[in-house]
């Protein structure tokens, strides 16, 4: 039986003639991820824990995972919010809230919306669900659906099958361009689709077949460029996003490391890693935060993988597989200078063991506390002859932070150990650069 929607068009509620477009917003990456699996029915749809806009489908839904738009230390949000405009244009069929049980206070859900509805405008309810995780959240927020009109929902097992019916009013929504231009939008989006922008593990394109090999007068194969060569794409290309990820044991300075290197490349205060001397792990998920070092850089700070005192260890190795996954990332195995212990000599092999990918091709060995250097360095590799060899497996890329100097030279130095380096950040044409001193 067909039945009449709010655009006056006749639709029927078990025909879908469309894939439907799907929001997820939220605080928690790692849950978005999971709503945005379940949607599409794939685990490995979306793995890597992000803030920036990703986005994966299948044939029923196209999933579009945002980043944190209620972060108040949240970068540049003006224009990741046109981003999310513009790769959802005209609108998505469906905003899903998904709310983390650690946040599902009222307090905290209502700014939620509050701000949504201050972005996207009071439209926005109808089409708006807040997906809870378990049953005391709902209990505690379905009263929610009476004081803001929209839909509140507890997660279960067919949520494709609960989007469809959430989705059955059979419109989408529009913007209105209340807070942003609609021609800002629109220009975004095509520059956008022009860098074919935007592709999650689970989205990117086939690869076309190639064309046959040609060949001389002598029936002697011609080289032939592959245009889906990452190391050839790097060249003449613009580089949306790098990703330098630090490996390590618990108290080799991982999380020091990488504020320094937050702190080397970013114009304004950002929040920083948790970073302090402890005897027991610090750091317990893997974590990512962005700076500028003439191009967009994501550092994703790592727990120690191989300590006991580990919560999710597989989630965690998963997450830590998908940030090394990309070719355009950098490996920082990090161990602190003056200890050097048989365990460590093997965490390479262990590492690429664990994650499954051959990392030394892109790995550079960082040693810090760099100021308790005293003598030749020669003399300090000549008394740990395993940890040398470690550096030569990694084409002898190494390097020494100390993490209590502000010179961000030292910072400059790491990144031109980096293969492609001038490629990747020397011709940068990134108007918000903050270069390095």
């Amino acid at each position: 039986m067909s039945s009449m929607t709010r655009g006056g068009s006749w639709h029927s509620p078990t025909s879908y003639p469309k894939s439907l477009s799907v929001a997820v917003l939220g605080t928690a990456a790692l849950l978005k991820n999971d709503v945005g699996n379940q949607i599409l029915r794939n685990p490995s749809a979306f793995l890597t824990v992000s803030n920036h806009l990703t986005q994966s489908r299948n044939h029923n839904f196209r999933v579009i995972n945002t980043p944190n738009f209620f972060d108040e230390h949240c970068q540049s949000p003006d224009q990741q919010i046109i981003d999310f405009m513009a790769i959802s244009h005209p609108g998505p069929d469906l905003f899903i809230l998904v709310v983390d049980p650690a946040e599902a206070t009222e307090e905290k859900a209502v700014a939620q919306i509050t701000k949504l509805t201050y972005i996207f405008g009071d439209s926005l309810l109808p089409y708006l669900v807040v997906l809870l995780q378990d049953v005391d959240s709902y209990h505690s927020l379905h009263h929610l659906m009476d004081h803001f009109n929209l839909t509140v929902a507890l997660n279960k097992e067919n949520l494709a099958g609960d989007c469809r019916r959430w989705c059955c009013n059979g419109t989408s929504f529009h913007y209105q361009y209340i807070n942003y231009s609609e021609e800002v939008v629109k220009r975004r989006k095509e520059s956008l689709e022009n860098n074919r922008y935007l592709y999650s593990t689970g989205g990117l394109p086939a690869t076309p077949q190639l064309p046959s090999p040609r060949k001389d007068s002598q029936n002697r194969t011609l080289s032939m460029r592959n245009p889906y060569d990452p190391d050839e794409t790097i060249r003449g290309t613009k580089i949306t996003e790098y990703t330098m990820v630090l490996l390590g044991r618990c108290g080799a300075g991982k999380s020091a490391s990488g504020n320094t290197i937050l702190k080397a490349g970013q114009c304004k205060t950002t929040t920083l890693f948790r970073s302090e001397p402890s005897s027991v792990p610090v750091t317990k998920q893997c974590e990512a935060k962005f700076t500028q070092l003439g191009v967009p850089v994501r550092v994703v700070d790592t727990p120690d993988l191989f300590s006991n005192q580990l919560p999710n260890v597989e989630q965690q190795i998963a997450q830590c597989r998908g940030f090394c996954r990309s070719k355009l990332c950098t490996i920082l195995l990090v161990f602190q200078f003056g200890f050097f212990s048989d365990d460590e000599a093997e965490l390479l092999k262990r590492f690429e063991n664990t994650l499954g990918t051959k990392i030394r091709d892109r790995t550079i060995i960082l040693l810090t506390h760099a100021e308790d250097l005293d003598g030749q360095l020669g003399n300090y590799f000549a008394s740990y002859p395993r940890l040398l060899e470690m550096v030569q497996q990694c084409q002898n890329r190494f390097h020494l932070f100390n993490n209590n100097s502000p010179d961000r030279k030292q910072v400059k130095n790491l990144l031109k150990m980096i293969p492609n380096y001038a490629a990747i950040f020397q011709n940068s044409t990134q108007k918000n650069d903050c270069p390095l001193g």
